[in-house]
C-alpha cells in the first residue's frame, strides 16, 4: 500500500507476477490476494464449480472468463483492499477491467523477454488462447499488444531476470518508497 492505495503487479503470463507480488507483500507487510484465485472463488460461489482459471477461460470461453475478471477486480475495489494484488496477464486485454482499475491504485509491470516467458508457457502446456495454428506468433503478437497497455498503466516496470527474487522485491519496494 501506497497512500492507502492497492499495489497491482501487471505483466504477461508466467512472468512471475505472483512470486515478486507475494515477495514485496511480504518485505511492506500487507496481504497479498492473486486475482486467478478470487477468479475462481467467485465462480464456484455462482455456479458450484470447482473449475480453474485455465478451464474457466476454455470450457466458458474468454468474453465469461473476462467477466469473472472484472467481477473479481470489482470486488477487491469495493473492499477499499489496500494490499497487493497479482492480476492476471490477460488483463491487460478487458477494457472494462482496465478502465475500472485506471487510477486506483499503483502498478508495477514485470517485464520479461517474449521468449523466455513462451519457453515457459509451453513447458507449462499452451494455454486456450495460444491454441492456433502458430501459437509462437501468436503469443508475439499478445505480447506486443498487451505490452503497450501494461507500459500504459505501469508506475515502475521491473525487469527481474537474473536477478534474485529478495533484491527483486526490496528494488520493488524502493522504486514505490520514491513515488509518495
Amino acid at each position: 500500500m501506497i497512500n492507502n492505495k492497492p499495489v497491482f503487479f501487471i505483466g504477461m503470463k508466467h512472468c512471475g507476477k505472483s512470486t515478486h507480488a507475494k515477495l514485496y507483500a511480504e518485505r511492506v507487510g500487507l496481504s497479498f490476494v492473486d486475482i486467478d484465485d478470487m477468479i475462481e472463488e467467485i465462480y464456484l460461489e455462482e455456479s458450484g464449480q470447482g473449475l480453474s482459471c485455465r478451464e474457466i477461460y476454455r470450457d466458458k470461453g474468454k468474453e465469461t472468463f473476462m467477466e469473472y475478471e472484472f467481477l473479481a477486480i470489482e470486488r477487491i475495489l469495493s473492499q477499499d483492499f489496500d494490499g497487493v494484488i497479482a492480476l492476471g496477464g490477460g488483463v491487460a486485454s478487458n477494457t472494462k477491467a482496465i478502465e475500472r482499475l485506471r487510477g486506483s491504485g499503483f502498478f508495477v509491470y514485470i517485464e520479461v523477454e517474449p521468449e523466455i516467458l513462451f519457453d515457459r508457457i509451453k513447458w507449462r502446456g499452451l494455454p486456450p488462447f495460444l491454441d492456433t495454428e502458430n501459437p509462437y506468433q501468436t503469443f508475439l503478437e499478445l505480447y506486443e499488444q498487451r505490452s503497450r497497455v501494461y507500459q500504459d498503466l505501469a508506475d515502475i516496470v521491473i525487469c527481474p531476470e537474473n536477478t534474485d527474487r529478495v533484491k527483486v522485491a526490496e528494488l520493488i519496494y524502493q522504486r514505490l518508497k520514491g513515488l509518495r
